[in-house]
C-alpha cells in the first residue's frame, strides 16, 4: 500500500499572485455592483432635494446633517456650511465601492484610475442635475471636492487591496514552504 503525498510544485511569484486573485463568486460581483448603484442613487436623491427638505424630513440623513453641523459649530465656534463635508463623504464612499467593483474585472491599479474617472464624471452630472432642482445650483467647487474625495478613496482602496494581496501571497508562499519541508 502506497501512501499518497500531496503533490507539490514550485510556484512562481506570478502563479502565486494569480492565486491571490481567485475568481469571485457571482453573488459577490452582483453585491459589489449593487453597492455602486445604491451609493449613486443616494447621491442622486440628495441632489434632488434642497437643504431645507433634508433638514426636516429625511430621517437618518437629517440626523447625520445635524451631527455634522453641531460638530462644525464646536470645532469652529460658529455655524459653517457643511455641504462640502457632505459632498466629500458621498464621493469618498462612491470611490470605494467603484474601486471594489471594478477590481473584479481589471487589475486593481487600473480599477482605481477608472473609479476616479467615473466618480468625477458622475460629479459633473450631479452638478448639472442640480441646475434643474429648485433652490439648488451648479457649483464647480463641489465637483472639485467630489473628485478629490473619490481620488483619496481610490488611493486608500487600492492600498488596502494591494496589502491584502501581499498578505495572501506571503501566506500562500509560507504554506508552500511548509509542504516542501515535509517531503
Amino acid at each position: 500500500m502506497t501512501s499518497r503525498l500531496p503533490q507539490t510544485s514550485k510556484t512562481s511569484p506570478a502563479t502565486t499572485a494569480h492565486a491571490a486573485t481567485a475568481k469571485p463568486t457571482t453573488r459577490f460581483v452582483v453585491a459589489s455592483w449593487l453597492a455602486v448603484v445604491v451609493v449613486a442613487g443616494l447621491i442622486f436623491f440628495l441632489s434632488a432635494h434642497t437643504g431645507d427638505e433634508l433638514d426636516t424630513s429625511s430621517g437618518i440623513i437629517t440626523l447625520i446633517r445635524d451631527w455634522l453641523e453641531q460638530g462644525a459649530l464646536l470645532l469652529f465656534g460658529k455655524p459653517v456650511d457643511i455641504s462640502p463635508v457632505g459632498h466629500f463623504c458621498e464621493y469618498f464612499l462612491l470611490g470605494v465601492v467603484l474601486t471594489n467593483a471594478l477590481r473584479l474585472h481589471v487589475p486593481y491599479r487600473r480599477a482605481g484610475v477608472f473609479a476616479l474617472l467615473v466618480a468625477s464624471a458622475y460629479g459633473i452630472t450631479d452638478e448639472l442635475h442640480q441646475l434643474f432642482v429648485p433652490q439648488r445650483s451648479c457649483d464647480p467647487l463641489d465637483w472639485v471636492v467630489d473628485t478629490l474625495a473619490a481620488g483619496i478613496a481610490c488611493l486608500i482602496a487600492c492600498a488596502i487591496i494591494a496589502h491584502r494581496a501581499k498578505e495572501h501571497r506571503s501566506g500562500a508562499n509560507h504554506t508552500q514552504s511548509k509542504r516542501d519541508s515535509n517531503l
